[in-house]
């Protein structure tokens, strides 16, 4: 078997060890030290050894297997990711054809057009774009003729997009909804975006197989919440963090059916107030592992929601830090009967003002919680 026949099966199965193995042995025989980094990767070793490999030999490696202009990373022995701006990736086509690669990161310029058509892309499974950055604090959007090239590209494999730093607004999620890839998304993020209704509606009905969304500091955090809530994607992990959601967009998430699957929520800093108290009586987070609501000005009450839900079966972690629980708040979550499972909770930062008090409430909460760990507080 050449060396081309195995780079060519490398490729092709790109999560199999095998044949990377086969052709580190190959270049070992032949006393060429990319064996010996490929082995290492391949053991997950992290050690002075591999690294020293690769800042000997990764440009020529990089040049070797066809990257023209753009950058790329290693995975497991070979080129995993590239990133730069759709010219270099067109550039390092030969790379897209020969290198196990998996991800793209673009920083688009006007060559969208010309990647799109690449059939290479269909061994992408996972997609990073960026907004156009003008300045350290200007972005401008992606066009929807971009978008509406990226939607048409061949991305039959792909599973993870990341759309961040304000790249789409409501007109690109209008040239993007109609793609043929977005069914079977696994994850989206879309961190900064500028998006309203007119953009989640037309964008996550389309999703229909998301277990992971991240909407983090979304500028109607609240628009996104009552789209989310028209339509029934499989979420496992949802984060809001740093969006403005409102009592009302909280109350429609905790009622949501849905949520009954989501074993993760974030939504640290999203200026609930005690509307966040929803999540403790829902019927439908008893599958949450994982519930962090940090920084959104929380008064006593919600100690006491909190501490006696019965709800909250599943819980692991619970972060409430940096509210304003006080004295009050912490010794209601103290004294409840809930929370059965957890096993992490964070109050730091909850005015809990005596010296005294803050030992006492520490050794009361580890004596409630046993053998738990994690608390912390201030």
């Amino acid at each position: 078997m050449t060396d081309d026949d195995l780079l060519a099966q490398i490729a092709a199965a790109p999560d199999d060890d095998a044949p990377r193995a086969v052709f580190a042995d190959l270049l070992l025989q032949r006393g060429d030290p990319r064996g010996e980094f490929i082995q290492l990767q391949l053991a997950h070793s992290n050690s002075d050894r591999e690294y020293e490999l690769l800042r000997a030999h990764e440009p020529a490696w990089t040049r070797s297997a066809g990257v023209r202009g753009a950058g790329a990373s290693y995975h497991r022995g070979f080129i995993a990711s590239l990133y730069g701006s759709p010219g270099s990736i067109v550039a390092s086509r030969e790379a897209l054809r020969t290198q196990p690669i998996v991800k793209l990161s673009l920083e688009p310029d006007g060559e969208l057009a010309a990647l799109a058509e690449l059939p290479e892309l269909a061994r992408i499974r996972s997609l990073n774009l960026r907004a156009q950055r003008l300045s350290p604090s200007e972005f401008v959007p992606l066009s929807p003729g971009s978008l509406g090239a990226i939607a048409a590209a061949p991305f039959s494999g792909l599973r993870v997009v990341e759309l961040g730093g304000n790249a789409i607004d409501d007109h690109g999620a209008q040239a993007l909804a109609p793609a043929s890839w977005l069914p079977q998304l696994e994850q989206l993020t879309m961190w900064k975006c500028l998006l309203g209704s007119a953009g989640y509606d037309v964008l996550l009905p389309r999703c229909a197989a998301l277990n992971t969304l991240i909407v983090d500091s979304a500028t109607d955090g609240a628009a996104c919440v009552a789209a989310l809530v028209r339509c029934r994607p499989p979420l496992r992990s949802l984060s809001l963090k740093d969006s403005r959601l409102g009592g009302g967009a909280a109350h429609a998430l905790a009622a949501w059916p849905s949520l009954a699957g989501v074993e993760r929520l974030d939504l640290q800093r999203c200026e609930l107030g005690d509307d966040a108290c929803a999540f403790a009586t829902s019927p439908y987070v008893g599958a949450l592992r994982e519930l962090l609501l940090n920084d959104n000005a929380l008064e006593p009450a919600a100690g006491a929601a909190f501490g006696d839900s019965q709800q909250l079966q599943s819980l692991d972690l619970l972060a409430l830090g940096h509210n304003r629980l006080g004295n009050d708040g912490v010794e209601a979550l103290v004294r409840g009967r809930g929370l059965p499972a957890l096993q992490r909770l964070v109050i730091t930062g909850n005015n809990v003002t005596d010296e005294h008090d803050v030992v006492e409430t520490r050794e009361r909460l580890a004596a409630r919680f046993g053998h738990r760990r994690g608390v912390a507080i201030s």
